[in-house]
């Protein structure tokens, strides 16, 4: 799917117009994006939330600085009509199972690897 910032600015009346580098910013990431059809998940959001977990996990007070600029860039991924808000939701449960799932695998991963040394 497309995101919806095309079906936005087919038309007019809700264009979001913005001042000095909004134009100049908007056509580089459409001339950099390889691909239109990549909305969901979102991966913003995932990678966003992904960061600010570990940070949490690993470097609490970093963690806690992340949480507000977290929360900012997931409203303006929908604000912004980059994404739609369920591209967002499913990039929040993407997150959710990457940081449930990714330290069990490392365990697995680890004691294979010490097996396969012995």
């Amino acid at each position: 799917a497309e995101g919806p910032r095309f079906a936005v600015y087919s038309g007019s009346l809700n264009r979001m117009e913005g001042v000095f580098l909004t134009q100049p910013i908007r056509d580089a990431i459409n001339a950099l994006e390889p691909s239109k059809f990549d909305v969901f998940p979102s991966a913003h959001a995932a990678v966003t939330l992904v960061i600010m977990g570990l940070a949490l996990r690993h470097v609490r007070r970093l963690g806690w600085i992340l949480v507000p600029v977290t929360a900012g860039i997931l409203f303006s991924l929908v604000y912004a009509r980059y994404h739609y808000g369920v591209d967002v939701l499913a990039g929040i449960v993407w997150a959710a199972a990457a940081l449930i799932a990714g330290p069990r695998l490392n365990a697995l991963w680890e004691r294979r690897v010490r097996g396969a040394r012995r």
